[in-house]
């Protein structure tokens, strides 16, 4: 085909492109005029046929932008959006026509295809013309602002099909015409639409009137971005801004609102509905709810101090003043329930909002106790056992907020023994309800002395039964001896243990001879049954029953007294029976517990306790740690007695320099600050694998670099001159307590390391509690390992160590560093004393590293300094005693077990609690690490399915196990299945996880993603 003849073809393609435009395209025939376009592409008129339909197409939009340029404001948003759907639905009959062109011609010279070319025309040629985009734009802004202020809209379809047209447009030649044009003056006329009228409608409205408006306009909103079909990209931002103009900007003021603002709400309890609202709408807003929860705090602690100044002056008792503690926790339980819809955070600030007034003082506690006593005594005469069970159950709600727990422990004993020697309790179902209760709160020790109360009172009613009888079989001989006609006292005599009841000063008694004849009746059968034995009587806490006769016949006047040792004088009335008030046991108790409920202080028995209990936990700790610096010492045992109270570092630190006055304790030598110990609560263990030959497990005669840079240490740290060639317990004192090197000519991994493994005994392993295990990969250097890693290892352990370096960083290292703190130690490695020479500034990258153990290696990505590993390994320290589960494949190589094992072994014996599941490989490595611990009750076995599902050798090591728990119910289930559910439920019962895993271990990585999602601290090693 010639020039001429493709002349020809395009005037007759070009033809039907204006029969097409003027909506006769049913009168062509498209396989035709498809041929025309195939034959011109064919022959190589492409470019012919490209060209010309790019001027074709720019000639209408010519005329169509002269006559849109002339349409009034109210028709050009319908007129715009008719003209760019008459323009969309020529050009798909146009690309159908030209699609052989698309295939082929536009893929080669790289052009728009048809479709996207009238597009971009459209955009360049009506769009942007001066007369329409501006007009468009405004006309858009108008009409979304014309709804917001209630008008109705004609058509929300012209709205949508001209935003769709922009963004078509954009996507079409990847221009920002959407953005540019309408999106973000969109945002900005909301942003300032919704700052005034927020500003304005809270000027004059109630805050409740304002949750309500600003609920309806972010619906609202929401509504209208569906039916204008706003991207997300818009959608997002715009909820962005209307939640920051309505919420965030306002929240404070919402919330401290007079009359009618969320503080304000908090005092009618028939406002939940409204609180709830509000919750409702600043949770879209998650920094704003902090408002809400402050306001809640603040509205506890103020109502708990009126409580604690009503209880001052005398306007409510002990016991009305956990009554109204008990109804504040139920209101404000039910806001929390409601119009915090349960929130967690909320509970917690809720939780911590009645701690903080009810631990201003000691009186909480001692109200509290006479609370409890109250209704043991009478309070729950006539109440079910499920009332008994929910008035026990609040006690304790209101136990769980007091760090004065010893406090409370004290008087309720007081209140507990009068009870018990009374006989004046509801219930012994009761009172043991009572201290199962607290002791599932605090532990068998906080009350072990009240079981102790119980259990002599049942023995001593087995005694008072067996000395009924014995007088019994002495009546007949006692009545032949007696030839008077007095009849003996009756005695009842509880013996009880001293050391579990309350002690009492008791003074002076002379007792009439009748008493004491019952006393020493009683003593001799008691002791001829108990050798050894003494009795010491406690009047102070006995009663009697006197009955007296006065006058002569026939007047006779008969008085009975119940008469309590507590009683100074006891005057017999002449008069009126009725005038004799019988005496109450417990009134001088009470009133002794009264006067220090209304004071608040604390008890000085309690406060001696303290200071022996602070004490003994000085003791049992340092026995157990030897050093310990001072600050870490004062956190342990704050943290060891936390369970009774919270003792203050000043009180502490009191108690530790009585135990140095009096020699229990004594400062090191070699701590400069002055502080308690030098070494830290866990020494690590580093186990060094280097190319010097070993000599029974010791390093030999002959130094190598690692021995010499800890000679350096050692001098640095310690001032001894002395040079050291071995590394011993004679040169280094304890040294070989606290660090194990091991260094083996043969090993090039460490799987042909023969003492990699060392067996560490039970006397050993409690003083580890990090193992970092180093192999320098690299070549030695005449004895010094080429790993810089090394280097701050080895400066960290004689930190560690010695405790007379700071912590040193990175840059201590370098050759600039040589006039550091540290003299002696950098001056011995800068100039190769004893090192070769080798430079320790040299810039060294490893080929790989050795983590824990080979095959698993792993490129060196960077460098660390010693400063981020002591902080890291500072904080693996300061952690108390865990719960840790351990997961990992079954495919485990022997190596990798035994180090898992030793791992489990040492978890165990430092007081965590391991659990894991039951197979081959990590997890029966597992369990023999934590069963050669001997403590069965750190460790628990949960299987995925039933004992009968798991194989031969998994059974017979479960059944070693004390605590184990299967799931039958997973019997139908596949094993990678129910390994997931087993998984699942090992995450909710521990803190940690430990995992062991390929990177094609699927059930394992799944339990690490899920742990992660929990916020568990996550620990993953990877075998290959």
């Amino acid at each position: 085909m010639d020039r001429t003849a493709a002349s020809q073809t395009w005037d007759a393609l070009a033809k039907a492109i204006d029969e097409i435009y003027n909506r006769n395209a049913s009168q062509l025939s498209f396989e035709e005029l498809y041929r025309n376009a195939y034959n011109l592409v064919l022959h190589k008129h492409g470019t012919l046929l490209y060209e010309g339909v790019s001027e074709k197409l720019s000639s209408h939009l010519l005329a169509t932008v002269e006559r849109l340029a002339e349409v009034p404001d109210s028709s050009l948003l319908e007129d715009i959006s008719k003209t760019w759907n008459e323009h969309r639905i020529t050009m798909i009959m146009v690309r159908d026509i030209l699609m052989y062109m698309d295939r082929t011609y536009i893929a080669q010279q790289r052009r728009r295809p048809v479709y996207e070319l009238g597009l971009h025309l459209f955009r360049i040629t009506v769009w942007e013309h001066p007369r329409i985009q501006p007009r468009v734009t405004e006309l858009l802004m108008s009409t979304i602002a014309s709804e917001r202020g209630g008008l109705l809209v004609d058509d929300r379809s012209l709205l949508k099909s001209n935003l769709g047209m922009l963004l078509e447009l954009g996507h079409a030649d990847s221009s920002s015409v959407y953005e540019r044009d309408f999106e973000g003056i969109f945002l900005g006329t909301t942003q300032e639409f919704y700052r005034v009228e927020s500003m304005d409608f809270l000027s004059k409205n109630t805050a409740i009137d304002y949750v309500s408006k600003a609920a309806k306009r972010l619906g609202e909103e929401k509504e209208r971005a569906g039916a204008l079909g706003l991207p997300m990209t818009t959608e997002g931002p715009l909820h962005r801004i209307i939640e920051t103009e309505l919420i965030e900007r306002h929240a404070k003021t919402i919330v401290d609102m007079e009359n009618s603002g969320f503080a304000a709400l908090l005092k009618d309890d028939s406002k939940l509905e409204e609180m709830r609202s509000m919750y409702d709408l600043f949770v879209r807003v998650p920094s704003s709810v902090d408002n809400l929860r402050d306001a809640l705090s603040e509205r506890i602690k103020a109502d708990g101090k009126a409580l604690i100044s009503d209880q001052e002056k005398g306007e409510a008792n002990a016991p009305a003043f956990v009554r109204g503690v008990l109804a504040m926790r139920e209101r404000y339980e039910k806001i929390v329930t409601v119009s915090f819809r349960g929130e967690k955070k909320a509970k917690k600030r809720t939780k911590e909002a009645f701690e903080n007034f009810l631990n201003t003082d000691a009186r909480a506690a001692s109200c509290l106790a006479l609370y409890v006593d109250e209704k043991l005594r009478v309070g729950l005469k006539t109440a079910t056992e499920e009332q008994i069970k929910d008035e026990i159950q609040k006690v304790i709600t209101v136990f769980r907020y007091l760090s004065d727990k010893d406090v409370f422990e004290s008087f309720y004993k007081q209140h507990l023994a009068k009870r018990l020697l009374s006989g004046k309790s509801v219930s012994s179902d009761a009172e043991r309800a009572m201290v199962s209760q607290l002791k599932a709160e605090c532990g068998y020790q906080f009350t072990s002395k009240l079981e102790g109360m119980f259990n002599d009172m049942r023995i001593s009613q087995d005694m008072q039964d067996a000395y009924k009888h014995h007088k019994m079989n002495q009546t007949s001989q006692q009545a032949g001896e007696n030839t008077s006609n007095e009849k003996p006292i009756d005695i009842e005599v509880d013996v009880l243990t001293n050391g579990y009841w309350p002690s009492q000063n008791v003074p002076p008694c002379t007792l009439p001879q009748q008493v004491q004849d019952a006393i020493d009746r009683f003593s001799k059968f008691y002791l001829e049954k108990h050798t050894g034995r003494k009795l010491s009587w406690q009047t102070t806490a006995g009663a009697a029953d006197i009955k007296a006769v006065f006058g002569s016949a026939p007047d006779y006047r008969r008085h009975e007294l119940d008469y309590t040792s507590k009683s100074k004088r006891v005057r017999i009335p002449l008069v009126k029976e009725s005038s004799v008030k019988k005496g109450d046991p417990g009134a001088a108790g009470a009133a002794s517990a009264a006067a220090a409920a209304a004071n608040g202080a604390v008890p000085f028995p309690v406060e001696e306790d303290r200071r022996h209990l602070v004490e003994a936990s000085l003791v049992r700790i340092m026995k157990a740690r030897k050093t310990l610096h001072h600050n870490d010492l004062i956190a342990e045992v704050i943290r060891q007695l936390s369970v009774r109270f919270s003792p203050s570092p000043q009180f502490v630190k009191k108690r530790i320099e009585s135990l140095i006055e009096r020699e229990y304790l004594e400062r090191t030598t070699q701590d400069h600050r002055g502080r308690s110990s030098q070494l830290p609560p866990r020494v690590v263990s580093i186990l060094v694998c280097s190319r010097t030959a070993c000599l029974n497990g010791r390093v030999t005669d002959r130094p190598s670099g690692v021995e010499t840079i800890l000679c350096s240490v050692y001098r640095t740290t310690t001032g001894n001159s002395k040079p050291m060639r071995s590394f011993d317990e004679r040169e280094m004192p304890n040294a070989t307590d606290h660090i194990l090197i091991r260094n083996c000519d043969e090993c090039r991994r460490w799987t042909h390391c023969p003492s990699f493994l060392i067996p560490l005994d039970k006397k050993v392993v409690p003083h580890f509690s990090t193992i970092v295990m180093m192999q320098s990969t690299r070549r030695c250097y005449k004895g010094q390992p080429r790993n810089p890693y090394l280097q701050y290892f080895i400066v960290l352990l004689g930190t560690l160590m010695f405790g007379g370096l700071d912590l040193p960083t990175s840059e201590a290292f370098s050759s600039s560093s040589r006039t550091s703190r540290f003299p002696s130690l950098l001056t011995a490695k800068v100039s190769g004393d004893g090192l070769g020479e080798y430079d320790p500034s040299e810039d060294i990258r490893p080929e790989r590293e050795v983590v824990v153990g080979d095959p698993q290696l792993r490129l060196k990505e960077k460098e660390r300094s010693v400063t981020s590993i002591l902080k890291e390994l500072a904080a693996i320290q300061q952690q108390g005693p865990q719960k840790y589960c351990i997961l990992g494949t079954r495919h485990c190589s022997y190596l990798h077990q035994q180090i898992i094992e030793l791992l489990a072994y040492a978890l165990v014996l430092s007081g965590n609690h391991v659990y894991t599941s039951g197979a081959g490989g990590t997890n029966a490595a597992t369990i023999r690490g934590a069963l050669r611990a001997e403590r069965d009750d750190l460790l628990t076995v949960i299987l995925p399915q039933s004992m009968d599902r798991q194989t031969k050798e998994s059974q017979e090591l479960v059944k070693k196990v004390k605590d184990v728990i299967t799931m039958p119910q997973n019997d139908d289930m596949s094993l990678d299945v129910a390994s997931r559910i087993c998984n699942s439920y090992l995450l909710s019962q521990t803190d940690q996880l430990i995992s062991f895993a390929f990177h094609e271990s699927t059930t394992v990585i799944e339990a690490t993603k899920e742990a992660k999602e929990l916020d568990m601290l996550v620990t993953t090693l990877y075998l290959d």
